[in-house]
């Protein structure tokens, strides 16, 4: 079976979470913050709980899919790139 589907798949998935985490980051501190600041004190304080609770999860999960898919990524680059060996002619 071909593992090249798969390599693909990891690649794709590392750099999707990456762009999540950033993205959902920049929004989150430059754009929701601050709107979120014009609220009541304790309509904010809720609204930043409830935000920061579910954002927290996909944090999690982002960053879970971002160690495996990096050790994946890196194992795989490990075991199919040439050695300098192979490199030189003789």
């Amino acid at each position: 079976m071909d593992a090249f589907p798969i390599v693909v798949l990891s690649r794709v998935l590392h750099v999707l979470a990456a762009i999540f985490l950033f993205g959902g980051s920049l929004f989150l501190f430059a754009v929701l913050t601050p709107s979120a600041k014009e609220l009541p004190e304790n309509e904010h304080e809720a609204l930043k709980e409830r935000v920061m609770k579910k954002w927290r999860a996909y944090v999690g999960m982002a960053i879970g899919a971002l160690i495996f898919t990096g050790f994946y990524n890196y194992f795989c680059l490990l075991y199919t790139s040439p050695s300098p060996r192979d490199l030189s002619t003789s």
